[in-house]
């Protein structure tokens, strides 16, 4: 991932291939193609394990916004890195519906976990809940990138907070 964003960066997100991707990694194309089946995978990097915590958890609003955490402190330690993310991820298709597609996958294993977590509630709500918690992140992270991608890194504790006020004042 490191090395695809860092190219992407560099040479702009058309002008590179696979092979100089995996190249820069110090990995052969088939290495680079078991861990992600194209660019756009790899401007995300590995997301199965947080994923599968999500799947396991017994407080998926808890969980979402320690993971959420966690991404805030990594971006502050390399702000550059994510903000070519962002951008990435804002200009280019490919990109943009791949980091839908990671999105997806979180939206239904949150409202799968609320559906748990709250018999009875509405199936409805608990996939309108489920948006709101997952889509923090690329909600602060775009308007941070468009407000110049300031160093420190975007505050994510005040969307943090509103998403659980919303999903309390959905669900009851």
């Amino acid at each position: 991932m490191y090395a695809a964003l860092g190219l992407f960066s560099e040479h702009g997100y058309e002008n590179v291939t696979i092979e100089d991707i995996a190249a820069a990694a110090d990995v052969s194309t088939r290495t680079f193609f078991r861990y992600f089946p194209s660019k756009a995978d790899a401007c995300f990097g590995f997301t199965g394990e947080a994923l599968k915590a999500m799947q396991a958890s017994p407080d998926v609003i808890s969980t979402n916004e320690e993971q959420t955490r966690d991404y805030a402190r990594r971006v502050a330690a390399d702000t550059a890195f994510y903000a070519t993310q962002v951008r990435l991820a804002m200009e280019h298709p490919q990109v943009r519906i791949k980091r839908l597609e990671i999105l997806l996958a979180f939206d239904d294993a949150v409202a799968d976990g609320l559906m748990r977590e709250r018999p009875g509630v509405d199936p409805a709500l608990a996939r309108l809940a489920a948006y709101l918690p997952t889509h923090v992140v690329p909600a602060t992270m775009e308007a941070w990138y468009l407000a110049g991608a300031p160093s420190g890194g975007p505050d994510f504790e005040v969307p943090l907070a509103a998403a659980r006020r919303a999903v309390d004042t959905l669900l009851g």
